[in-house]
């Protein structure tokens, strides 16, 4: 195999995890050829002993060394690159920045600096200055064909193809056996609409590298795509079958393979292959190929198409129930999707995620007693699980069982106290069942937990508005669950009725009208606006709003609430 300077980690996305990999060196020499004197000998023990500590995964211990070290040679430009690296790998930027940009003002054609200022700059999603940093570089390095890729790829990313195809295109010039360059030049000219130039790059870089997988799965993607003659099908077949005999556990060109051979007419034939390759492959590596499939939603049919020949091949891979059943689900067919998810027993690292599947299907239908029944079932096989639990503390809460839910969410607590979402669901069960005092303090609890929490910051600010105590208190609350979801009808609807409870009813109506815009056809917010407009003598409207209340309400005891109200203003004449 070839080796080209890092070009295949280049390949796979370049490892632009950054910073960490392969940035230091002891070398006495900067990138510009600028001699570097040696390490004061006082302080050569603590570099030595930070670069063990390094190399053990001790990043902090090593990081104190350097620091150490630097103190008794606080000159040391090698000293000072180094400890930058050790902050970039704490992920403390801004020392590691502080620490280069220093190292820039002293020699600022320093390429080791730059080059770890710009990899430091692209982590953070600054492109723009990342891309000057790279061009400097390029400019004192000319050779440095790990920059060109860098800078490439960014190019790339932010789809400036006309500056990529310049930048790949000297690069290829400079280092025609470079088989990256000639790889990412594929790519833009893909971009630019040049099939049959990209052609000829994969081509070529397959040439230099010839077990260059990408290369091969971009030609794949070439000739089903934008070149469709049954030569390039052809050609196709010929790129997965080298794929499959080189390995034969090869998912993505087995799974591939299979499709193109579907979509081209040739059903059966697809299914032979998959019976042939997917007879020795392990449930983890089809999981692995298949899951893909399972979270575009362009591609469901293909994952069913693919899993259906494979759990007859496997009967014992349970786990792959599962990605059918999210397959169908993804396709809205619910029954094929409740039986997948009902075939992921116990043994299954999936069964929770298919038995809250399941439990959801149930609640979706109104059928909370199912639900329940099924997740007391699946608790009984599991029972430490806590999302069985506090998904059984809402199932019971939505079923009107506030004594079961309390206590189901109350064994959630208890086994993970700082749970937001457990104390949060008690404190609605508690204000259902009027303990109002339970309620406030577990919206309480679940403030200490997560101070932006929005829907407790409402709830317990809509609480003491309703309950007329507190009120600058439940101003506030309201006002930070707002900044928060400023867009949100439900809390601007709070804050309107905070005003209310206040007195003051102009303010009061002017947020309640937004947040009936917000949402149009809640009834509580309906009646919110109809009682400000009372307030301010208003009648006419105030009548509307309620009305519309009403009309929004399907229960006879929600109805039952607000026609005394509309009756009183008939009486009146309005």
């Amino acid at each position: 195999m070839k080796s080209h300077r890092c070009q295949r980690g280049a390949i796979l996305l370049l490892c632009i995890a950054l910073m960490v990999g392969c940035t230091t060196s002891t070398a006495k020499k900067s990138s510009t050829g600028t001699a570097e004197r040696s390490i004061e000998p006082n302080a050569y023990y603590y570099y030595t002993e930070a670069q063990l500590l390094r190399d053990q995964g001790e990043g902090h211990a090593a990081l104190e060394n350097m620091q150490k070290a630097m103190a008794l040679d606080p000159d040391s430009r090698l000293l000072k690159r180094e400890t930058a690296v050790l902050y970039l790998q704490l992920k403390n930027d801004e020392a590691a920045l502080a620490l280069l940009e220093a190292l820039l003002e002293e020699q600022p054609d320093d390429v080791e600096a730059l080059n770890l200022v710009g990899r430091l700059l692209q982590s953070r999603k600054e492109h723009a200055r990342a891309k000057s940093i790279y061009t400097r570089i390029l400019v004192q390095d000319p050779d440095n064909q790990d920059i060109y890729l860098l800078l490439g790829n960014l190019y790339i990313e932010d789809a400036q193809w006309d500056e990529a195809y310049d930048l790949f295109s000297r690069f290829v010039q400079r280092f025609p056996n470079a088989y990256a360059g000639y790889f990412f030049l594929g790519k833009v000219y893909r971009q630019r609409n040049q099939p049959l130039e990209a052609e000829k790059a994969f081509r070529r870089s397959l040439s230099i590298e010839p077990e260059l997988e990408g290369a091969r799965f971009e030609l794949i993607e070439l000739y089903t795509t934008d070149l469709k003659s049954s030569n390039h099908q052809k050609k196709t077949v010929e790129l997965y079958e080298e794929l499959l005999e080189e390995n034969p556990q090869n998912n993505r060109a087995l799974f591939g393979y299979a499709l193109f051979l579907r979509d081209s007419g040739r059903e059966p034939q697809a299914a032979e292959i998959l019976r042939a390759h997917a007879a020795d492959i392990s449930q983890n590596d089809l999981i692995r190929g298949i899951y893909r499939y399972t979270i575009e939603p362009e591609r469901y049919r293909d994952a069913i198409f693919l899993l259906e020949p494979l759990i007859a091949l496997h009967p014992d891979y349970i786990d792959l129930h599962y990605l059918q059943g999210v397959a169908y689900n993804g396709l809205d067919d619910d029954a094929r999707a409740l039986a997948a998810f009902k075939s992921v027993g116990p043994s299954s690292r999936f069964y929770g995620e298919a038995t809250l599947q399941i439990a959801s299907r149930y609640a979706e239908a109104e059928r909370f007693d199912q639900a329940i029944d099924h997740l007391e079932a699946a608790l009984a096989e599991a029972p430490a699980n806590t999302e069985f639990l506090l998904y059984l503390g809402y199932y019971c809460e939505e079923a009107g069982r506030f004594e079961e839910a309390e206590r189901y969410l109350r064994r959630v607590v208890e086994a993970v106290p700082d749970s937001e979402q457990a104390h949060f669901r008690l404190g609605v069960v508690y204000d259902k069942m009027e303990r109002k005092d339970d309620s406030i303090a577990a919206m309480q609890r679940v403030i200490e937990i997560n101070a932006d929490h929005a829907n407790a910051l409402n709830y317990l600010g809509y609480t003491y508005a309703d309950l007329g105590k507190n009120l600058d208190e439940a101003e506030a609350l309201v006002r930070r669950a707002l900044e928060l979801r400023p867009d949100d009808g439900y809390i601007t609807d709070s804050l309107g009725w905070v005003f209310y409870k206040k007195g003051n009813y102009e303010e009061a109506l002017k947020w309640l009208l937004k947040a009936s815009e917000l949402v149009p056809d809640d009834p509580i917010i309906n009646e919110h606006v109809g009682d400000a407009y009372l307030k301010l003598n208003d009648k006419a409207n105030a009548l509307i709003y309620y009305l519309k209340s009403l009309s929004l309400r399907e229960e006879d005891s929600e109805r039952r609430k607000i026609q005394p109200k509309i009756d009183a203003l008939k009486r009146e004449g309005i």
